[in-house]
């Protein structure tokens, strides 16, 4: 189909070259027998061979042809079907000679496909880190880079910095300011985390010294009090017992049940925390120590302000 589409253009293309007889006058000074490849017959050895081309066009081209024989026309050269005459006219246009030199066209070979550059790569959109979420977010201690810190304080002791978190707002915080104090307590301890006159000691401090430090310096204290040889003695990924450290160091690492202190053996200790004892048998466990931590720590997961 694409082969007789491009003949009619071809014709098309000829057209203003036919003159009224009906023959085609090839333009300027061209030959139409320059237009035909050398297979068709077009050379000199031909010419040679044939007499100049009369002999040979004389008997092709007879009254059964149709067409005017060569000796009528000297000096031309007939091509298959077609004769070329010395003037440089085609007479007549031959259908065939047309299809065999669009053959030559190759037109039913398919069109290679030019090879594309291919796209240079783009790099996968990466994305936007999400904002950490912090339980207590809100809370007066609780800047950006307080809490940076405390992330930094909790991958250093292998724990969860919202368990830290949640252990500093159970501690330090002071209901009756609504704050986190850095201070003295009413209790007489100091810091966030509470200190007592033993545990600043664990860290070779004092009380007053440890109640005078800004909140950066007293995550430093954190970190070296549950690091301290004398408490850290199990795995701190619970949050019961990274505050076991705080409140019951010898319960670190052991089960629920594990009695941090009795009414009998430990009466001070006992008093102090009697509270926790929700059964009143005079046993506090550790289990039962951990839940105020457990419910901070519950309720700041809930908090609106920090979701």
């Amino acid at each position: 189909m694409k082969k007789y589409i491009l003949l009619i253009a071809l014709l098309f293309n000829l057209v203003p070259y036919i003159n009224h007889k009906g023959s085609l006058t090839m333009p300027g000074n061209v030959r139409a027998s320059e237009y035909v490849s050398d297979e068709y017959g077009d050379d000199e050895s031909d010419d040679e061979d044939d007499g100049g081309g009369g002999g040979g066009g004389g008997g092709g081209g007879g009254e059964n042809s149709g067409n005017p024989g060569l000796g009528d026309n000297p000096g031309s050269t007939q091509i298959g079907e077609v004769v070329v005459t010395a003037n440089g006219e085609l007479n007549p246009i031959d259908i065939y000679f047309l299809e065999e030199l669009i053959s030559k066209l190759n037109v039913n070979e398919p069109v290679a496909d030019i090879p594309q550059p291919s796209p240079s790569p783009q790099p996968s959109p990466q994305p936007s880190p999400e904002k950490k979420k912090h339980i207590y977010c809100d809370q007066n201690i609780a800047t950006a880079t307080f809490l940076n810190k405390l992330d930094q304080v909790a991958a250093a002791l292998g724990t969860n910095p919202d368990y830290l978190m949640a252990i500093i707002r159970l501690e330090g915080y002071d209901p009756y300011t609504k704050q986190i104090e850095t201070g003295v307590h009413r209790n007489g301890s100091v810091g966030i985390l509470s200190f007592t006159t033993t545990g600043a000691g664990v860290i070779n401090k004092t009380r007053s010294q440890i109640s005078t430090e800004s909140s950066l310096d007293q995550l430093d204290d954190v970190k070296a009090y549950i690091n301290s040889s004398n408490y850290n003695k199990g795995n701190l990924s619970s949050i019961d017992d990274l505050y076991m450290t705080t409140i019951c160091p010898k319960a670190v690492g052991k089960p629920d049940n594990f009695a941090c202190y009795t009414e009998t053996d430990n009466p001070v200790q006992y008093k102090a925390n009697e509270n926790l004892d929700t059964d009143n048998n005079g046993i506090i466990t550790k289990k039962e120590a951990g839940a105020p931590v457990r419910a901070i720590y519950n309720d700041g997961k809930n908090h609106e302000n920090c979701k």
